[in-house]
């Protein structure tokens, strides 16, 4: 299949908004909180095609990115708890990507993970709207308050 695409967005979200504590995370916790991000292309689809992870405090931990196309409303997310998602929000997920070990590069006292080549189709069930979470997969990352951050790139669809 073949699509054309007209832009690309690059939406960086802080670490404020992702908002990580300073509490140790179990496996299957929520890593900060539910947040969400616009991609100004309403009504049309959209390619995400990489992420990366900003870990200034070199964790360079194993988890999963969780995607949904409206927000989760019937499902309560709790930062540091085990992420519990009720059946009715499951056709809203429209996509994941897991952050493996392999995919972090680390400096002197930093690391980055980059998730890349994903081109995973997504289309808003809310305008222009994605509704993300961060669930630790077999890691137990310790971070400083607000630490981790992310930039998502988008291929949007003509």
């Amino acid at each position: 299949m073949r699509v054309a695409i007209d832009d690309i967005e690059i939406i960086k979200v802080a670490g404020s908004t992702i908002n990580v504590n300073t509490t140790a995370y179990a496996d299957n916790d929520l890593v900060g909180d539910q947040f969400e991000i616009d991609v100004g292309h309403i009504g049309k689809g959209v390619l995400l095609q990489g992420i990366t992870i900003h870990d200034p405090d070199s964790q360079s931990a194993v988890f999963e990115i969780i995607i949904f196309g409206k927000n989760p409303s019937g499902s309560t997310f709790t930062n540091n708890s085990a992420v519990t998602v009720v059946d009715a929000d499951l056709p809203s997920i429209q996509a994941y990507a897991e952050v493996a070990a392999a995919d972090y590069i680390a400096f002197a006292d930093n690391s980055i993970a980059m998730v890349k080549d994903l081109a995973l189709p997504l289309k808003s069930e809310e305008g222009n709207k994605y509704f993300v979470i961060f669930r630790s997969n077999g890691s137990t990352p310790t971070y400083a308050a607000d630490a981790l951050s992310a930039t998502f790139l988008f291929l949007l669809a003509s």
